[in-house]
């Protein structure tokens, strides 16, 4: 750890925010503080932090280098500051005190929120309501959140933090992780391959369904539908020591979804790959190839064989500020094949025919995997020690509920939450249906005791309590639509 001094900077005069305006960020999370318009510092640079406070600064501002391990004990023996704890989502450096000073001149563009006083977490927004604390946001993604011990005589006393250590790598930590996570062992899959998994909690019960790619030897994405799976994760790294860093990246990605027979044909002249990276038309199913549009300098793009339809599709992976470049681009390479625009209630109807799962319908903290009809993304070979696994088994070899696929008679539909009866008895609810407008015909998902999940077996659905009205349903295979899957592989 190196320490030196710095020669103070020409010092600025910034206007304070009004009381009003202070007041206002104290009552409603959703109000923005004013924009502190500080004239930007000649010696300052884009991405560098120039001092910024008023004329009684004494003491000059100092210079950090900082690797993990040290930021703690050399900044208290400092003086200066005290560290509170570690937080992560921070983009920039800044000072918030009682004045609110600026010193990022990119600091306010991504958006504004208050905090909630001394403990607040920020995430992609750049400022706090907590007085005299310090936000560092160094290279290797981890913030660290430290309050200010002013100095006599020096109410705005800066400190400046960078690190020319290099950011320590995940490492096999990483690798190490996941295999424990999912139910399928990640670390098998090869560069560039990506595999459908579960997450389970102790109770051998479902925390989250995912897709895990492998972005390299050591380094990995999982989409998830849950945020909260990516504080599990590192909760499980900290309870194990392994040291693995976790990075909610849901703000730094959009997705634009590609699906059906035409998909390959609209991309393939579209999305430009390297010589080393695999053409998109030769991607297989759930491998995923890194490229641009249009040419080598295009907008960069991840494009996975991946999709929630149950058809041949491909998902682009994209920073948001270029997610309408990217839509608008796949939009005119598709109107010669007679490309449409997708909502979220034809894209339930799509996964429904194609038997795919949804959190809060299929499955929940209740169900596990062989209840939720993804049985498939349990290794029970190969990967002896994910969470939950010792009472995963245990109810696996005695089931009680299965899911299974029903086509009911008549034109009126089913609805999520509908009991399924034989008889008086309930022996089963329905999870998901619709009208499906290629099979013409009434379908749903049912979570059925396995005493009556045969195919072919008759049953009722029950509407209105579930006894005045009954419409006769019975057990079929699922996937409804494509049930060998075939469409996708193609």
């Amino acid at each position: 750890v190196a320490l030196r001094p710095v020669a103070a900077q020409s010092i600025l005069d910034a206007p304070k925010p009004s009381a009003p305006a202070r007041e206002s960020l104290g009552r409603k999370r959703s109000a923005r503080p004013p924009k502190v318009r500080t004239p930007r510092p000649a010696t300052g640079r884009t991405g560098k932090v120039s001092p910024v406070g008023t004329q009684n600064v004494v003491a000059p501002p100092v210079d950090v280098e900082l690797d993990e391990d040290s930021v703690c004990p050399v900044l208290t023996r400092l003086g200066l500051i005290t560290v509170l704890e570690f937080s992560e989502e921070i983009d920039y450096i800044w000072f918030s005190d009682s004045d609110r000073w600026r010193l990022d001149q990119d600091a306010f563009q991504l958006g504004i929120s208050p905090g909630k006083g001394d403990d607040v977490t920020v995430r992609q927004t750049k400022w706090s309501e907590a007085r005299e604390t310090l936000y560092v946001r160094v290279s290797d993604g981890f913030t660290y959140k430290i309050a200010l011990t002013l100095l006599a005589g020096a109410p705005n006393s800066l400190v400046r933090v960078h690190r020319t250590v290099p950011p320590p790598p995940p490492g096999p930590a990483a690798e190490q992780l996941l295999p424990l996570a999912c139910t399928r062992n990640s670390s098998r899959l090869a560069d560039l391959q990506c595999g459908y998994t579960a997450l389970l909690y102790d109770t051998g019960c479902m925390l989250d369904d995912a897709i895990v790619f492998r972005m390299g030897a050591d380094k990995f994405r999982v989409v998830a539908g849950d945020e909260f799976t990516g504080q599990w994760l590192r909760d499980q790294a900290a309870s194990r020591g392994l040291r693995v860093w976790v990075k909610s990246a849901t703000d730094q990605l959009h997705n634009v979804s590609v699906q059906g027979p035409k998909s390959r044909d609209i991309l393939k002249e579209l999305v430009w790959t390297p010589p080393a990276s695999p053409r998109l038309d030769e991607i297989q199913w759930f491998h995923f190839t890194i490229g641009r549009l249009g040419g080598p300098t295009g907008t960069p793009v991840i494009a996975s064989r991946t999709g929630y339809t149950g058809e041949l599709g491909y998902e682009l992976f994209c920073h948001p500020k270029d997610a309408a470049a990217v839509w608008d681009a796949v939009w005119e390479a598709g109107k010669p094949q007679g490309l449409a625009p997708l909502g979220l209630e034809a894209l339930d109807w799509l996964r429904i025919e194609a038997g795919l799962i949804f959190y809060g319908a299929e499955f929940n903290d209740q169900i596990d995997p062989y209840e939720a009809g993804i049985g498939f993304t349990v290794a029970v070979k190969g990967n002896e020690e994910f969470i939950g696994r010792a009472a995963l088994m245990k109810r696996k070899e005695h089931p009680q509920r299965v899911l299974v696929g029903l086509e009911l008679e008549g034109s009126e539909t089913a609805s999520h939450g509908n009991c399924v009866h034989v008889g008086r008895a309930q022996v089963g609810v329905v999870t998901s249906a619709c009208r499906s407008p290629i099979l013409k015909k009434n379908i749903a998902l049912c979570r059925m005791d396995v005493n009556y999940a045969a195919l072919g077996t008759e049953v009722e659905v029950g509407k209105l309590d579930g006894h005045q009205k009954r419409i006769p349903a019975r057990v079929v295979r699922f996937p409804f639509y494509d049930p060998d899957k075939t469409r996708p592989r193609s």
